[in-house]
């Protein structure tokens, strides 16, 4: 065999083999999952929110079933790590001192709404966060009404769950149609990692968290136009690439 059949016989074996590792890497590390999957946050801006009460009722008459995680928004990271809550590059995010007793005047809220299937397969979903951020001059229209930081309808569901079923993180990812913040834009792609604390598993019953989850709400990055061809040439294994590309290390809401 010649040499130069000899290397292309080298490069095609080694880059089955990267293939192959990289579909077993996908495969094999978080097998517990189903649909969509972040696995870390990918980008600047972000949103954190805590105190989510996820409840999830199902009709089985219909096969039919609403998901719903409300909480409170509590702060905008505009540039990265090493910013603290208060700090000018993570200015908080406020509710109002009148109107509605059920918003608080120290936080803004977090909300999603998702009806889905007896098999978690979603139909529709939508998110809403608002508040105001004092610190870039963002109010609601009246005292008593806050601002809209941003809107999504969703485009992506995933979940994970635990050696007993158990539900421990929810993945959304969603399209930008309003943002107030003007930090994300609209039309971009947003993505959420929820994180329940303790909820059963399955969505062809109803259940309920202890009201204690939390969530971040990042932007997710677009390859740049060479990359994005890149991985089109590399077909299926491009596209894992990608996503590989996309992780950074999750940094838990504070």
């Amino acid at each position: 065999m010649s040499s130069s059949k000899s290397r292309g016989w080298s490069l095609c074996c080694a880059s089955l083999a990267l293939l192959v590792l990289v579909l077993a890497s996908a495969t094999c590390a978080r097998a517990d999952w189903v649909g969509l999957n972040f696995n870390e946050k990918t980008g600047i801006p972000d949103i954190d929110s805590l105190a989510i009460n996820v409840t999830y009722d199902y009709c089985s008459a219909h096969d039919r079933g609403f998901f719903s995680a409300v909480g409170l928004a509590n702060s905008l990271n505009l540039y990265g790590a090493g910013a603290s809550p208060g700090d000018p590059d993570r200015p908080y995010i406020t509710g109002y001192s009148g109107g509605d007793p059920d918003f608080s005047a120290t936080y803004g809220s977090f909300a999603i709404a998702m009806g889905t299937n007896g098999a978690g397969t979603p139909a529709w979903g939508c998110l809403t966060i608002a508040g105001d951020i004092p610190a870039l001059s963002i109010f609601g229209s009246t005292p008593d009404t806050l601002g809209t930081l941003l809107k999504g309808t969703l485009a992506g569901f995933g979940y994970s769950t635990d050696d007993e079923g158990d539900f421990t993180e929810f993945d959304f990812l969603f399209k930008v149609t309003a943002d107030g913040t003007g930090t994300f834009g609209v039309g971009s792609d947003v993505g959420v990692i929820l994180t329940p604390d303790q909820v059963a598993g399955g969505f062809s019953a109803d259940f309920q968290n202890d009201g204690q989850g939390i969530s971040d709400t990042f932007a997710v990055p677009v390859p740049e136009p060479t990359t994005r061809q890149a991985l089109g040439l590399l077909g299926p294994c491009g596209a894992l690439c990608g996503l590989f590309l996309w992780r950074r290390k999750k940094a838990a809401p504070r």
